[in-house]
């Protein structure tokens, strides 16, 4: 018997824990330390040496699967080193905040109607944008925008729908940044930012280097 991960997860390990994304469920969770140490021990190893296969089918992490198959890579991303926000030096422009809010409450409703599973799932199948000449000056223009919003646009809680507005908003005008999730343990706590290069759009940078990865969607 072999196993691989379950379709529709994605994972990373943050202080030593292995943390998991079901995007079919909309959840993050870990496993017991045992289950955890398995799953670490699959990694790194190769189900040989697996400690508990079975613990893992029963937790939903792992699959019977007819041969042999590499676990699903951690995600990695470019570690993010400016903050376009910070670097705005020009006014933003009026018509771009309108934009912005606009596109910020159009994805606040998408995730209240629907799954995390079909937002990504819509971004992935998008298509891909004619590239523009000058990407850099694009998304500085859309970062200068979304730090121009109301405050009530960027409080608590609106990292998701900030996140998928500029990621709209960067598709529209030529540029495929990467929308990242990412997750701490202690507390728990889960955060969204978007990311172009090292750059970060929109998701404060500060804030996103107290996360791990855990899915990136371009």
């Amino acid at each position: 018997m072999h196993y691989r991960m379950r379709d529709g997860l994605s994972w990373c390990v943050s202080e030593g824990r292995a943390v998991f994304l079901d995007l079919e469920s909309d959840r993050y969770f870990r496993l017991g330390l045992e289950d955890d140490r398995a799953f670490q021990t699959w990694v790194q190893s190769g189900e040989a040496n697996m400690l508990d296969p079975a613990g893992l089918v029963r937790t939903g992490v792992l699959v019977p699967c007819s041969a042999p198959q590499p676990p699903l890579a951690m995600t990695r991303v470019t570690m993010p080193l400016v903050d376009l926000a910070d670097e705005a030096g020009t006014r933003a422009h009026i018509v771009d905040i309108m934009h912005g809010l606009l596109a910020q409450c159009q994805a606040a409703r998408a995730i209240r109607r629907g799954a995390l599973a079909k937002l990504v799932g819509g971004i992935r199948a998008g298509r891909t944008p004619p590239p523009t000449c000058d990407p850099e000056a694009a998304v500085r223009r859309i970062a200068t925008a979304f730090a121009s919003t109301p405050l009530s646009f960027r409080k608590s809680g609106q990292c998701l729908p900030r996140a998928l507005a500029a990621h709209a908003m960067c598709r529209r005008s030529g540029v495929v940044p990467t929308l990242v999730f990412g997750v701490r343990v202690a507390p728990f706590a889960a955060h969204c930012w978007l990311q172009f290069g090292s750059h970060i759009v929109v998701g404060d940078l500060e804030q996103a280097r107290m996360f791990t990865p855990i899915l990136a969607v371009p």
